[in-house]
């Protein structure tokens, strides 16, 4: 520093390009290096998150969308954006499932062996009841054991034989009611 100056805290940083020494080149060099690291890694976080939060519920589905374990609501079919490690999306497929439900022998009254077959077609009609009222829903529509056929299968029962009918009961003739007129007395034919 020359006499007579007063020295600037800034002094020091401002020096002309020619002079600037390997260290504060290299110092720069690392600080936009770091720079560029710390934005790679907050694109990336970004990234991670918005895939994380992105759903895509189907045509054929609705999702039931819980935040910290309540039900906020269902969602449509379509693109559905969550918060990712709070919300929880559950798809329900709404599409009709068959179930073949077991053959069972039956024995009529007359004695007749009937062997029934049957399946059944079940869809669902409430998406959050079926998540939160149902723990697992199509499974529970299976029972171990089908209830027995005698009761739920409608096979008419008919004689082998005609049944004896009884003639129909008879109902006596009455007379034709007279016409009457509007204070009660008969009116007489009027050719």
């Amino acid at each position: 520093m020359a006499i007579g100056t007063q020295w600037h805290p800034l002094q020091d940083l401002h020096t002309p390009r020619g002079k600037q020494t390997a260290d504060t080149r290299g110092q720069r060099q690392a600080r936009r290096e770091q720079a560029i690291t710390i934005l790679v890694v907050l694109a990336l976080l970004a990234l991670l998150a918005l895939a994380l939060s992105v759903r895509i519920v189907k045509q054929y589905e609705k999702g039931v969308l819980f935040r910290l374990g309540r039900v906020i609501g269902v969602r449509e079919p379509g693109l559905t954006l969550i918060m990712p490690l709070i919300d929880i999306l559950r798809r329900v497929s709404l599409r009709i499932a068959t179930m073949p439900i077991q053959s069972q022998g039956i024995i009529t009254r007359d004695n007749l062996s009937v062997d029934v077959s049957a399946v059944a077609y079940y869809h669902v009609v409430d998406a959050t009841k079926s998540v939160v009222a149902i723990e697992t829903s199509p499974p529970s529509t299976r029972s171990p054991r089908p209830p027995p056929a005698r009761s739920s299968a409608s096979i008419p029962w008919t004689r082998p034989w005609p049944k004896p009918t009884a003639p129909p009961p008879t109902v006596p003739a009455q007379p034709p009611a007279a016409d009457t007129g509007a204070n009660g007395a008969p009116t007489v034919g009027r050719g």
